[in-house]
Formats: structure tokens, C-alpha cells, sequence
């Protein structure tokens, strides 16, 4: 008689008809193919009697009510079964594990042998803890059974709350995997399928090529979605309580909450006002001043004209791509958060992209991690406008990390200002609060139309040459130069 140690006892090694042992349904070890194959090859190679016997429990042990005592299910070596069955053999060695008396033993079991030498299926895992919770097992004793943290079980029932086709979908993504689903499983039920969208519909994700995705990453983009849907939720919530939920002055009703935060709320206009009183609201200063805001606004205007910055932000895209050593990300598109295309480098044609509305790269120059984000509106909401942002990436003295701006303007036309001027500049993250902030943002603006925008261009009605003036305007004095001016909230020169 030949028998096999297992555990403390010793189990006899039987041989049974392949057709007599059936796979257990709550098995949790995942066999990749290039392993199965691997596998198969071996027992093709070996034979029968080559392969260690798998371990198996008589059907009625686990189901009562079967009525055929010679079938058996497979608790360990199920893969093994699998590859005697495409393999065609008759009979496969076996033994019957007499420890074993129920299925809750059957499945303790499964999982500890596939622990020890196998791979995980953390779906099916979270399957067989929720099998033991619903048979009226508390989360304690499951832990208790298989050896575990308590929070260990909490975490994978976690996993079945997400939709089966959307767990599927997401394990089943290289990219993704597990990891990603653990993310995702915490999230609410109504904005896991939204988070998953957004994630998709990131460049940096169709960029990635190399393995899994940082679950950083993925938690972050997750709760980005969650923030917008509590947003959403509260504007909804906002508006059933509304006295006034249409715009007051164009009858819109409201895109977002305000900037200040509910109940003042914004139409797709930009148009502001209170869903209580219907009262308007003004844009919110930046000024951390009480007494009237800030002595200072927070743009320069500018005689230039809105087709030559939009020239001059093309120009410096175009001088600054080649040097770009190596690309990370390139998205391009009407919008890059929501439309844009991923694409290589090497497929980007410069005489194109300069013309689309959006360009947002990252990549090295000069050894540092380097993003240059260009975006361009011919005929949006406000009128057209343009900005540029470049940034590099730096780190302190005590190894932290940081970012450097090295470039940050924007440009919009203004057509309802009276007094000649054409467009604003501005740098968004700058809070300007000194007439020496705004002279140093004027002469940015300047320098940056002198390197990159073209080299004729029109301001303030007057044609310019290489910072020369070729025409006059009608009722200028000979050589006057028409330089950006900053202006207060009434649009009048403060120089």
C-alpha cells in the first residue's frame, strides 16, 4: 500500500477514474496559462506516476443528498485534474484527506494549501469569505478559521460590492488588476463606474505600457470623481430647495456652485447669484484684504491683438518641443481632461498640433521632469484666449520635491472695454498687490511677445516691427508706444 504524509496522519493513495472526480467550485488558487502550460507539459512528459496525488473528499461528504458514493471533488490539485482531462488519461492517484468532515473544513482547506504553494484569487477569496458569513459566521470567526486580520476579511467582502461585470472588467485590465479594484471597492456603489471612466480617459493611463499603475495614482483619480459627485450631489440637493433656481439674468439654470460655495451658484455664462435670494453675486477677490479687496487688479491690459498672442503661444510651443529629450505623456485635443488624443512624439506633426486648441506634454529636458500645458479658445464662452504653462520639477535640500514655474501667462480678449485695449495678460497663480507685480508682469508679457510672437504684429492700432513702429495711428503723436497698462475695477489706467 502506498501512502502519503499529510499534515500528521498518513493518507493511502488510491487510483480513481478521471470521470469520477469533479472540480471544487470554491476553489481559490488562479493558475496563470503560461504556467498551466507549463504544467501540462510536465505531466505529458512524466506520465500518471510522475505527478504528486491530489487531494480529494467524497461529494456527499460536502452534499448530502448525492446519491453516487464514488464521486469525488478535488480540494487540492484541481489544475492538475484540468490538465489529466485535456491530457485524455483514464485515471489520476488521488487521496482522500480524513480531517476533512464538511465543507466549511473543505474550504478552510482549499485555501491553506493554495497559501502555501499556489497564487490567490482575491475574488474568489472574497467569495468564500461571504459563503461563510451568510452560513452565519461572524467576520471574527472567519478570521478566526483561516488565519487572518479580521480587517483582512472586512477588506475583500469590500471587493463584491462592486458591480460582477465591472469587477470583471477591471480585474481583468493589466493595467488595473486587483490593486485597482481594492481602490475602486471603497468608493460608493453610484461613482464606481464613473471613477473607472475617468481613469480611462486619462493620457497618462493609455500612455502607461510598463505593468500596473500606481495605486496612488489610481486613489487619486478616485477621489477626484468622488469630490465632483458630492458636489454634483449637493447642487442637485441645493436646487430642490431653490427659490430661485434659474439665472436671474439670462434664465440659465445653474452649471456649478460658485466659487464661494453654495447656495451661490453659476450658469454656463458665468453669471452669479444666490439659489435663496436670486441676489447677484460678484466674482470673489483673491485679495485676503477686509478693507475693500485689493488696491491693485490682478491683469494687465494690453493694445496687442488676441490672433497675436495666440501666435506668440504657438511660437513658443514650437521652440520648446525639441527639446524635449524624452515624452512621458503627450495629449492633444479640444480637452485635454476630457477629449484628448494620446499620442507618441514621433507621430506628432509640430505644423498641426501648434493649431490645435490644446497641447499638454511631459517629459525630460535638460534631466529634469519637465510639463508644458498650452490651451487655446478661438470662440469660447468669453471670447478667445490663450494661455501657456511650463513648469520643471525641483528638489530642496532635504529632498523634498517641488515644482518651478518657469512660465505661467494668460491671455483673453476684452471687447467691452471702450478705451482702445484689446486683450488682458495675466499669471493665474500670481496675486498681484504692488504696482511693482504688475510693471513685473508687463514686462513678462513684453518679453515673452518679443522671443515668441511673430515678428510684425499690430498694438493698439499701430503696426510693429521688431519693437519698432512702421504706421502710424490716426491721432497718436509721432514715436509713442502703446504699452500694457494695468487698469482698477472701473477699466481706467492706473499709470
Amino acid at each position: 500500500m502506498t501512502t502519503v504524509a499529510v499534515g500528521v496522519s498518513s493518507q493511502e493513495i488510491l487510483e480513481g477514474s478521471v470521470k469520477e472526480f469533479e472540480f471544487a467550485a470554491f476553489n481559490v488558487n488562479e493558475m496563470q496559462p503560461v504556467e498551466f502550460s507549463s504544467l501540462l507539459n510536465d505531466m505529458r512528459e512524466h506520465g500518471i506516476y510522475g505527478i504528486g496525488p491530489v487531494a480529494a473528499v467524497f461529494k456527499q461528504t460536502l452534499d448530502p443528498q448525492c446519491k453516487d458514493a464514488k464521486w469525488k471533488v478535488v480540494i487540492d490539485g484541481n489544475s492538475r485534474l484540468k490538465a489529466a482531462m485535456e491530457l485524455g488519461w483514464p485515471k489520476i492517484r488521488y487521496y482522500v484527506d480524513q480531517s476533512v468532515k464538511t465543507e466549511a473544513d473543505a474550504r478552510v482547506y482549499v485555501y491553506r494549501r493554495s497559501a502555501e504553494r499556489g497564487k490567490i484569487n482575491e475574488l474568489r477569496l472574497a467569495e468564500a469569505f461571504k459563503w461563510f458569513v451568510d452560513s452565519g459566521f461572524s467576520q471574527k470567526q472567519v478570521a478566526e478559521k483561516f488565519g487572518i486580520d479580521p480587517s483582512t476579511v472586512s477588506h475583500k467582502l469590500s471587493l463584491l460590492k462592486v458591480d460582477p461585470e465591472l469587477r470583471k472588467d477591471i480585474a481583468s485590465d493589466t493595467r488595473l488588476g486587483m490593486s485597482a479594484l481594492e481602490v475602486i471597492a471603497t468608493k460608493p456603489v453610484e461613482v464606481q463606474k464613473k471613477v473607472l471612466d475617468s481613469i480611462r480617459a486619462d493620457g497618462q493611463f493609455r500612455s502607461w505600457k510598463d505593468g500596473q499603475v500606481p495605486v496612488r495614482w489610481v486613489e487619486a483619480k478616485a477621489q477626484e470623481v468622488v469630490k465632483e459627485a458630492a458636489e454634483e450631489g449637493a447642487l442637485k440637493k441645493g436646487l430642490e430647495e431653490a427659490k430661485f433656481p434659474k439665472c436671474p439674468t439670462c434664465g440659465k439654470p445653474p452649471a456649478e456652485a460658485d466659487f464661494s460655495g453654495l447656495p451661490n451658484v453659476r450658469c454656463k455664462d458665468f453669471h452669479r447669484w444666490s439659489l435663496r435670494s436670486g441676489a447677484p453675486k460678484a466674482p470673489q477677490s483673491s485679495s485676503s484684504s477686509s478693507s475693500g479687496g485689493n488696491k491693485y487688479p490682478q491683469h494687465v491690459k494690453s493694445g496687442i491683438g488676441m490672433e497675436d498672442w495666440i501666435a506668440a503661444v504657438e511660437g513658443f510651443f514650437s521652440q520648446v518641443w525639441p527639446t524635449f529629450t524624452s515624452v512621458s505623456s503627450l495629449d492633444i485635443g479640444s480637452d485635454p481632461d476630457k477629449e484628448a488624443v494620446q499620442v507618441s512624439k514621433g507621430a506628432l506633426d509640430l505644423s498641426d498640433a501648434t493649431r490645435l486648441s490644446n497641447v499638454r506634454v511631459t517629459g525630460t529636458v535638460g534631466g529634469k521632469k519637465t510639463t508644458v500645458d498650452l490651451r487655446i479658445s478661438r470662440d469660447g464662452y468669453g471670447g478667445p484666449q490663450a494661455s501657456v504653462h511650463l513648469s520643471q520639477e525641483v528638489k530642496g535640500e532635504n529632498g523634498g520635491e517641488g515644482e518651478d514655474e518657469l512660465v505661467y501667462l494668460s491671455f483673453k480678449h476684452n471687447d467691452t472695454d471702450n478705451k482702445g485695449f484689446k486683450t488682458y495678460v495675466k499669471n493665474e497663480r500670481l496675486f498681484i498687490d504692488s504696482k511693482k507685480d504688475l510693471e513685473s508682469l508687463e514686462e513678462s508679457a513684453q518679453a515673452f511677445l518679443k522671443k515668441y510672437g511673430p515678428k510684425t504684429f499690430r498694438q493698439g492700432g499701430v503696426e510693429v516691427k521688431d519693437g519698432e513702429e512702421t504706421k502710424k495711428r490716426r491721432g497718436r503723436p509721432p514715436g509713442s508706444k502703446n504699452k500694457l497698462r494695468g487698469s482698477n475695477a472701473r477699466g481706467e489706467a492706473t499709470d
